[in-house]
């Protein structure tokens, strides 16, 4: 095995982190029965710059996507499942949870996700100009034009792309990668067969021993140097909890068509362009907390950070009922203190979430 040494993280990194943890899946345990590839020897610093340098060029895939996700969450309460409208907390989270298939096509002229089931259709489909979330179940396609958010916002991202991002698994997969180089160890594992191709296993340890995170396994494409499959696995538990990986995957160059969307001649069209617009521009204006307003806290550093924000209104009780959340990877609690309600969440048992709570101001 090789090593790299151990770095500090930062906050930055965290928050992303905690997006992939709420948002990837897995399958690298699934392919590894296949006799492993011989490939030349590679240091874990050359390969995690390597992988870094494909992310960051410009670059084809296409490919059908297996993720799985397992948040331990609680049973809803009715009034969130939506069972009446047929949409709801339930409805959404059944759309992600588990074992969901997806195809998923990338390209510097766009991104195109259309998740595979049984009775729904659901696709995301973004160009350089306009970003488009079609559902079947509801036969409403909801649009977002890149323009529109330009002209309300002085300095906005300009590429709808880049505004669906992480939704890419390999986006998804370069934050895992920043991050593995700065909080933690890496080794690079026996090489494996992923999606058909030959790949490198590279294993990142979180540095921290409070973090619930316990282990993060990527499989980097031996020739095209971009990561195929991501895993993430609870400290102490016996599989991954979440991830994301190709099952097929293919690097060839993608017809710009893929990426346009004409909605069907019968569908309820939303634009959310100016509600967007409105709620980016007001987050923009306030870079400055007001004096007397008390600001979101931090604790921890790297893989073991929490933050508590302040609330400005109760939790409808519904979701407080939901608290204290204890996940495979993530926990959230709410306190009182100082005549404020603050909402801590962090990648980290409950316990150790209720003894930063004691620190709040």
């Amino acid at each position: 095995m090789t090593r790299v040494r151990r770095f500090p993280g930062s906050v930055v990194a965290v928050v992303v982190v905690l997006v992939v943890v709420a948002s990837a899946a897995f399958g690298i345990s699934k392919v590894r029965a296949q006799p492993a590839p011989s490939l030349p020897s590679v240091t874990a610093d050359q390969l995690l710059a390597s992988s870094i340098a494909a992310l960051a060029a410009p670059h084809s895939v296409s490919g059908d996507v297996r993720t799985r996700l397992d948040l331990g969450l609680p049973e809803i309460p009715p009034s969130l499942s939506g069972a009446a409208g047929g949409v709801g907390m339930t409805n959404v989270l059944g759309s992600v949870l588990g074992d969901q298939r997806f195809r998923v096509w990338s390209s510097p002229n766009g991104l195109r996700i259309q998740h595979l089931m049984d009775l729904q259709e659901q696709d995301l489909v973004a160009n350089h100009s306009a970003a488009w979330f079609w559902d079947s179940a509801t036969s409403t396609a909801t649009k977002l034009r890149a323009a529109g958010i330009t002209a309300a916002v002085p300095a906005p991202p300009t590429d709808a792309r880049a505004q669906m991002a992480n939704a890419d698994p390999l986006v998804l997969t370069k934050h895992v990668l920043d991050l593995a180089s700065s909080c933690g160890e890496v080794t690079v594992s026996d090489p494996a067969v992923v999606a058909g191709r030959d790949a490198y296993v590279v294993r990142f340890a979180p540095a921290s021993h409070t973090t619930l995170v316990g282990d993060v396994t990527i499989a980097i494409d031996a020739q095209t140097r971009l990561p195929l499959d991501v895993s993430i696995t609870p400290r102490g538990g016996a599989g991954p909890a979440v991830g994301a990986g190709f099952t097929s995957v293919s690097f060839g160059a993608i017809d710009p068509s893929m990426f346009a969307f004409t909605p069907p001649s019968d569908a309820t069209v939303r634009d959310v362009t100016d509600e967007v617009s409105a709620v980016v521009a007001s987050a923009a204006h306030r870079k400055d907390i007001p004096s007397g307003e008390q600001r979101p806290v931090t604790a921890g550093s790297c893989l073991d950070t929490s933050v508590a924000v302040p609330l400005r209104h109760p939790l409808p009780p519904e979701v407080a009922s939901l608290l204290p959340y204890s996940g495979p990877l993530e926990s959230a609690i709410t306190v009182e203190r100082g005549g404020k309600t603050w909402l801590l969440v962090g990648p980290v048992d409950v316990a150790t979430l209720q003894a930063r709570a004691d620190a709040l101001p």
